[in-house]
């Protein structure tokens, strides 16, 4: 068995997380999380919350409050919605809350400092808001992509992903005022020059499994020049720069973040010794998986891997990126009252079925969308199906209490099972792939249910528990609950997990102690 740091984008504390959100990294970081866990690994499911994002200084002006204040009561949100979906990681770090973030971040840098990787422009372009009087960066200007004209803030551009150079945007306004009286400025700024790494980061990075896109993306931004990466900016809130002649500069949060992943993966270890190493980021016996937005595709793969060379980590290979999940065709959005949120939306329905069909509909490859119609009548369809194959493989079950014995089992169920565990494999993972094939052979087809009726009790039963395995990265509280009852997991597993508000208990009719909480 092999050890695993499994992680999400971390999200920015400016509001909730609608459907959209939960679809993408945060649940492709459970599943594959469990995924590897009920296989036998070592596995950390870490995070942290980024409250030191500019975006969070934005929404607070939005909300007529501070950033820490803002960042306290979104950042909580955050973690109740995450619960709630049974997303959440096991260490999520606070970094208003916890001063090991910060220290980390600093203690990355000063290393990098003083092996004269990170240096000085002392004459960096910025743009700056006439009418306000300030410098803009990242979310604080909106305009147009310089690479493919897309809507996109002063950093990563959400279409095509590629970073946007300081004063590059097109028709640029600040997203303060909306005003366009944007005019070009200088200051000194921090700058990690990593177009010298290209042919080395080329070259490691051949061998990274990611989707299809990401991939091309990766060999398009390394076929030519890499421009340098500015990791400072002027202000009043953030992680400071920890050089006294830099007093009023704060750190990226792109630059902080591999830090943050790095300092959520000690504190898991120390509460929950996974590892035996202290660092076990920097650990070249442990393997990291990465769930992203598409546009997170450089800060993950490009710049935090440039870091890992300078400071001798291991290059992490493992990237699961994820395109945009739409509701009803269009974007999510906020501003036209177009999303469903996690915290709304979660009390109403199961999480388990809700994970599912995310998965099912997933954007894994390509833009996908989430129909409410749609997604009740499937949730009929899986409930009900569930339901099903619970009672058949209990029916009559002369078995129970019994010690298992092998069984021959059905061609069927070990063709689906072997699916599941494939798709579930970090070089080959697929949430939507496990989802497809459950729901073709147990939720829509009935073969496999008839196949399962004219087999023995044992087999029944045996049947029954490796569809439970195939089902559990997917839905995780019914498939606990079963894993519980037949003692391949502790009750402490399921005391883990946030019931679903619309859950039912079904009762067997032949064996008593088994019951179903779907």
């Amino acid at each position: 068995m092999s050890n695993f740091i499994v992680t999400a984008a971390p999200p920015n504390p400016n509001g909730d997380l609608h459907l959209g959100h939960l679809a993408g990294p945060f649940l492709t970081a459970d599943i594959a999380a469990r995924a590897l866990a009920l296989a036998g690994n070592s596995v950390s499911h870490v995070g942290y919350i980024d409250e030191h994002s500019s975006y969070v200084v934005r929404r607070a002006r939005e909300l007529s409050t501070d950033p820490y204040t803002a960042a306290a009561l979104l950042g909580d949100r955050i973690e109740t919605t995450l619960a709630q979906a049974n997303m959440r990681p096991a260490t999520v770090v606070r970094p208003l809350r916890d001063p090991s973030h910060d220290a980390r971040v600093h203690a990355g840098f000063e290393t990098l400092w003083r092996s004269g990787h990170i240096t000085t422009d002392p004459d960096s372009a910025v743009l700056r808001c006439t009418n306000c009087s300030r410098y803009l960066y990242e979310c604080e200007v909106r305009g147009a992509c310089s690479f493919c004209d897309a809507p996109s803030d002063g950093i990563y551009c959400e279409q095509c992903g590629t970073p946007q150079t300081p004063t590059g945007l097109i028709h640029p306004r600040c997203t303060r005022c909306d005003g366009t009286d944007i005019a070009t400025a200088h200051h000194p700024r921090l700058i990690l020059d990593i177009e010298r790494l290209r042919p080395q980061l080329r070259e490691i990075l051949e061998a990274v499994t990611p989707r299809p896109r990401t991939l091309r993306y990766l060999q398009e931004q390394l076929a030519r020049p890499l421009a340098p990466v500015p990791i400072s900016r002027i202000g009043d809130y953030g992680v400071p720069v920890p050089l006294p002649q830099w007093q009023g500069h704060f750190l990226d949060t792109w630059f902080s973040g591999v830090f943050g992943y790095a300092n959520a993966a000690d504190l898991d270890n120390r509460r929950r010794r996974r590892f035996s190493s202290d660092v076990p980021w920097q650990d070249e016996s442990v393997d990291v998986v990465e769930a992203f937005g598409f546009d997170c595709s450089f800060s993950h793969m490009i710049l935090w891997n440039a870091i890992a060379i300078w400071l001798h980590w291991p290059v992490r290979l493992n990237y699961l990126s994820n395109e945009f999940y739409q509701l009803d065709g269009l974007k999510f959005s906020t501003s036209r009252g177009h999303a469903i949120w996690g915290a709304d939306y979660l009390p109403t329905t199961s999480s388990d079925i809700l994970r599912f069909y995310m998965a099912l509909t997933g954007p894994e490859i390509e833009q996908t969308s989430f129909n409410e119609a749609d997604y009740d009548e499937f949730s009929g369809r899986y409930r009900t199906a569930i339901q099903e194959l619970f009672q058949i493989a209990t029916d009559g079950d002369e078995t129970a209490g019994a010690a298992p014995r092998a069984v021959d089992m059905p061609p069927l169920v070990e063709r689906v099972a072997k699916q599941c565990r494939d798709a579930y494999l970090p070089h080959t993972f697929s949430a939507r792939a496990a989802a497809t094939v459950l729901t073709e052979h147990v939720i829509d087809d009935r073969a496999l249910l008839e196949q399962l009726e004219a087999s023995t009790a044992e087999v029944r039963r045996a049947a029954f528990d490796t569809l439970v395995e195939a089902f559990h990265p997917l839905s995780p509280y019914w498939t606990t609950h079963q894993l519980v009852q037949e003692g391949q997991a502790s009750a402490v597993a399921l005391d883990g997990l946030v019931r679903p508000a619309t859950a039912q208990t079904l009762a067997s009719r032949y064996d008593s102690n088994r019951t179903l909480v779907i």
